[in-house]
């Protein structure tokens, strides 16, 4: 049938390049063939209820979740696997990832071990864009708002969703994974059964094609009433190697963690990233060597021991970095708002705002920067007084009180 329908097509290109027009059953064949042809480039849409899942709450979607992820790399092409608004508890364990092992997972994205032309192109998409408003304080409660993904373990450092690698393509897994409108939440215990938890959200660090919009990364309970987390628990772990892949993350949300954006590293774009309530709000590990600078729109790290952590050759273009310091005697009290542990990173900072929590009654301290070059980091900051609305003059941002810079570790 497909040979007939070529050499039919065929003919009916000779006639068009000749100027004759096309009989009813020659014009019907073509459109067939069209119409053919365009269902094979639709996107093919795995329904997540049609995999026995809960929407309500209740214990029982992992295995549903994983066998969705499963179907959609045997699909090859581009696959959505939809999501309805709701809380989905996964209660899959940590499952070893057998061709490398950068962490265990609840729900492995699908590895791609071929060099076929339809490499998987999988997409979780929630429903509707989730909450993004983050708190730190004790009446603060985790919204439900939109697609909830919720683990339920107890123990372990890996992660709800993470992938492996194949060594063949150099320790990459060439699956092209995004993920829309969806909140991860890990397991930090309830306020009379409290978990000092060691679990990530999202642990992309062997893919080289990944793709966020919309993402949020909490836990059950708010920061301020947490155990301080294990220095495994992430929000989103980045995509490590990107030379010839992509790695672009947008409007995302992260607190409860110990890093909340962890493994930042060659050539990831973004913008929008808003940490609260962590140890580390962005770890820039620049662990590959070879200084290929990432570039981030806006940064917001409010509540962070250390705002940003730079080690080995990391590189970055940050166009505008806001922090507001914790001064409340919790695990995330402010330490610094920079630490270059290497003296081999470097940084710019296009303009900066830095305010100091409201203490002892008095108001909040804002600083805002703009471009100067120091050494390792290019950050200017001017003074102003919020009292009489004027700038009080300007300098390097190295003032301890207000914007805190360490280099080299040194605390």
């Amino acid at each position: 049938m497909a040979t007939q329908r070529q050499a039919m097509n065929a003919k009916i290109a000779a006639q068009l390049a000749s100027g004759q027009g096309l009989t009813a059953s020659q014009a019907r064949a073509f459109m067939a063939d069209v119409i053919d042809y365009i269902d094979t480039r639709k996107d093919t849409i795995i329904p997540i209820l049609d995999y026995d899942v809960d929407p309500s709450g209740g214990n029982g979607s992992g295995a549903g979740f994983l066998q969705a992820l499963e179907d959609a790399g045997d699909y090859g092409g581009s696959v959505i696997i939809d999501c309805p608004s709701g809380l989905f508890k996964i209660d899959t364990p940590n499952i070893p990832i057998i061709n490398g092992n950068p962490a265990d997972c609840q729900l492995p994205i699908p590895l791609n071990t071929s060099s076929s032309a339809t490499l998987p192109n999988i997409r979780l998409r929630g429903a509707i864009e989730p909450c993004m408003n983050l708190g730190m304080w004790t009446n603060f409660v985790n919204p439900n708002t939109g697609t909830v993904l919720e683990s339920t373990l107890a123990t372990g450092n890996g992660a709800l969703i993470g992938s492996g690698y194949e060594t063949a393509l150099g320790n990459l897994n060439a699956t092209h994974f995004s993920k829309e409108n969806v909140t991860l939440r890990l397991n930090a215990g309830t306020m009379g059964a409290k978990i000092s938890h060691g679990m990530t959200g999202l642990d992309a660090r062997a893919l080289c094609f990944f793709t966020v919009n919309n993402g949020r990364y909490d836990t059950t309970l708010a920061p301020l009433n947490m155990l301080a987390p294990q220095t495994s628990a992430c929000g989103i772990r980045l995509p490590m190697v990107n030379n010839g892949g992509w790695v672009s993350v947008n409007n995302i949300a992260s607190q409860g963690f110990y890093f909340g954006i962890d493994s930042i590293d060659e050539h990831a774009t973004g913008n929008n990233w808003n940490v609260h309530g962590c140890y580390v709000g962005a770890n820039f590990t620049g662990a590959m060597g070879h200084r290929h600078s990432c570039s981030i729109g806006r940064l917001h790290c409010n509540g962070t021991a250390i705002g940003m952590l730079f080690s080995g050759t990391a590189s970055a273009i940050i166009q505008q970095y806001a922090t507001e310091h914790a001064n409340n005697e919790q695990w995330y009290e402010i330490l610094a708002d920079i630490v270059e542990l290497t003296g081999t990173s470097n940084v710019i900072i296009q303009s900066a705002n830095i305010c100091d929590s409201h203490s002892g009654g008095n108001p909040a301290s804002w600083r805002e920067a703009s471009y100067i070059d120091p050494d390792f980091l290019r950050v200017g900051v001017n003074i102003y007084d919020p009292n009489d609305l004027r700038y009080k003059g300007f300098g390097l941002a190295l003032d301890q009180d207000r914007f805190k810079i360490s280099l080299l570790g040194a605390l």
